[in-house]
């Protein structure tokens, strides 16, 4: 390891913590503690990635003071692929084009919602059918995501857990929608925590 490459390294993660002063020095901590053997190289790799959470970066340019035979590695960043935004979107189409009977898009969500616990394909798509009777365009695309399970799946992951709720983008994922007078039945009975 080059001094150059280390004083680089110490100027990074001073600068990401500029404004936390207390994380730059658990950090300079660590490195003594490191230094003079008072953890181990397992014990190093644990508190560095705890400290520096969320930063990928930085976690990772550690590895140039580990010894060798030691790297610390992550799991791939996930990111939203094509088919995660074709559910999306195809969800939006639902919740904009039953806006004025929001028990529709409700019962689609409870459709997913039973799919993903316990239904065939072929049990949700007969029940998708007869939601969206004289609603070809919808069904015609629901039946092609069917055909691709993938598309199916992200549909199901992120439709009822988004971080909000999914009938009104604003309550808690884990309460009913407050802007509704009604519960769907995969709601929690619990009041939000606000």
């Amino acid at each position: 390891m080059q001094v150059q490459d280390a004083l680089g390294y110490l100027e990074k993660v001073k600068n990401r913590f500029a404004s936390q002063p207390v994380v730059y020095n658990q950090f300079l901590d660590i490195m003594k503690d490191f230094k003079s053997q008072n953890i181990d190289t397992e014990g190093v790799i644990k508190r560095v990635k705890s400290l520096f959470k969320g930063n990928r970066s930085l976690i990772l340019g550690f590895n140039q003071f580990l010894p060798p035979g030691y790297k610390i590695e992550l799991e791939p960043e996930r990111r939203p692929t094509i088919e995660f935004k074709q559910a999306m979107e195809y969800v939006a189409k639902i919740k904009n084009r039953f806006r004025e009977e929001p028990h529709i898009y409700a019962e689609f969500l409870d459709i997913l919602h039973d799919y993903q616990a316990k239904r065939t394909i072929d049990e949700v798509y007969s029940r998708v059918q007869r939601l969206f009777k004289g609603q070809p365009d919808l069904l015609d695309e629901f039946k092609s995501a069917a055909q691709q399970t993938v598309r199916v799946r992200a549909l199901l992951a992120h439709a009822p857990t988004s971080p909000y709720c999914v009938l009104c983008a604003a309550c808690p994922s884990d309460t009913f929608c407050l802007n509704l007078p009604w519960r769907p039945s995969w709601a929690s009975p619990r009041r939000p925590r606000w």
